[in-house]
């Protein structure tokens, strides 16, 4: 339960405090506008080497300096499963003074109509998640940037079918998720139930990050690749995970180039 005095009272400790402390203003690097958050190490792997156009053994990205940039953006991995990890590096990220967050990562389909392969933009995520509610009072969505996720529709929507090994290029949905922290914890009452409420698909991340990123004023989206699904009452696995890996790679390569210049 949260405190009653949780959205009135000042926090203890703040990221700019703890950012000034590590980096002085006056060592830091500008931020890139965009930080692309990527879940996957393959896809991060991927990523960096289509920054510097070869592959590359540097260490993982810093939080605050991150090393992978082309123009205005920035790559960050290595964040951790689920929203607490993803909501404190933005802290940094906003401190830092970036302006805009993208995540990329996988989700499982809620229903037969979003398929393996298939790509939802969330147009809002359904608060189950353990994060959102020490940044907003208790409602049940959190909403991410209409203008962001409109951009990133309008650059999705421009794949070539050249671009996907698959046969067909993947569905795209601008749809509801449900955020859960706890994958164990799924039941078949709530798989009926949000289902039935439009919801496409159940992630770890989103809800944190949109609710987060409201109080930061930082804008925020997310981008996700359906690998499994519980849309028929048990749990499935994409039978083919090279090509879950292909489409987040082109989902990355599409996000670089939108948000690079």
């Amino acid at each position: 339960m949260t405190h009653p005095e949780k959205y009135t009272s000042k926090p203890i400790l703040s990221a700019q405090t703890l950012l000034d402390r590590m980096y002085p203003a006056s060592q830091r690097k500008a931020p890139p506008k965009t930080i692309l958050i990527i879940m996957n190490k393959t896809v991060l792997n991927f990523a960096k080497a289509l920054i510097w156009g070869k592959s590359s053994r540097r260490t993982p990205p810093n939080v605050i300096t991150p090393n992978y940039f082309i123009g205005g953006a920035g790559l960050l991995g290595n964040t951790g499963v689920g929203g607490a990890g993803v909501v404190s590096y933005l802290e940094y990220l906003a401190a830092w003074g970036v302006q805009q967050m993208v995540l990329i990562g996988t989700a499982g389909s809620l229903t037969t109509n979003v398929s393996f392969g298939d790509i939802v933009v969330p147009s809002q995520s359904y608060r189950d998640d353990a994060v959102s509610n020490h940044y907003l009072p208790a409602a049940e969505w959190a909403h991410p940037s209409l203008k962001l996720n409109q951009s990133i529709l309008k650059s999705l929507k421009q794949f070539k079918k050249s671009e996907f090994r698959s046969s067909k290029p993947p569905s795209i949905y601008e749809a509801a998720v449900w955020t859960t922290p706890a994958p164990f914890r799924e039941t078949q009452a709530e798989l009926r139930d949000y289902a039935a409420r439009g919801m496409v698909a159940v992630e770890m991340e989103t809800a944190s990050l949109f609710a987060a990123a409201q109080v930061l004023k930082v804008k925020a989206a997310a981008v996700l690749v359906i690998s499994d699904s519980l849309a028929s009452g048990s749990h499935q696995v994409a039978p083919n995970q090279s090509m879950i890996d292909q489409q987040l790679q082109n989902v990355t390569r599409n996000l670089i180039r939108l948000f690079k210049d």
